[in-house]
């Protein structure tokens, strides 16, 4: 069983007070891992810096952890490129890095390319996850689907069919993607 935990909402663009981010993350962890959790998953993280103190938290736990980011091919909330992200992650000792639902399942697929090329220049190997939305948004703009004008109460048009789904998870997999 997998617990999540995600961006603190006080953090401002390396302002914020790290012991005061990573305080109330250790507080949310904490209810998890009395549930017996198996693996941390620290998701939905706009800024690379926030992610690496948040993984810094999860891996005191001693439990395995999984770092995905929402962010599009622009990269994180402050310009970060998307491979030097994935980089910083598995640095900061995440063994499963990625993206996750921003973006659409095209979108999301170019981003992990993106970040398995640094990871592999890097000579890296996490595990690859991801955790694309099911609609389709490539004129999402920087922040993806809550951008689009039919977000949020009109979006079922633009769902995915089951068989995009699977195509997609075939070239994910393809790619190295091991967590959908």
């Amino acid at each position: 069983m997998a617990g999540g935990i995600t961006q603190t909402g006080i953090f401002d663009k390396g302002l914020g007070n790290k012991n005061k981010i990573q305080g109330e993350l250790r507080s949310a962890l904490e209810i998890l891992v009395k549930n017996d959790i198996e693996l941390i998953i620290c998701e939905y993280f706009r800024n690379i810096l926030e992610m690496e103190w948040a993984i810094e938290v999860a891996l005191e736990y001693g439990l395995p952890v999984a770092a995905t980011m929402c962010m599009g091919p622009g990269g994180d909330e402050s310009g970060m490129a998307v491979g030097e992200c994935a980089v910083r992650m598995a640095r900061a000792g995440a063994t499963l890095v990625g993206v996750n639902c921003l973006f659409d399942p095209n979108v999301c697929l170019d981003v992990l390319k993106s970040m398995k090329v640094a990871l592999d220049a890097f000579e890296l190997s996490p595990y690859l996850m991801a955790q694309p939305l099911g609609y389709r948004v490539p004129d999402g703009g920087s922040f993806g689907w809550v951008e689009i004008p039919e977000f949020p109460f009109a979006v079922e048009p633009r769902q995915i069919t089951r068989f995009e789904a699977r195509k997609w998870a075939r070239e994910a997999f393809n790619l190295g993607v091991r967590y959908i």
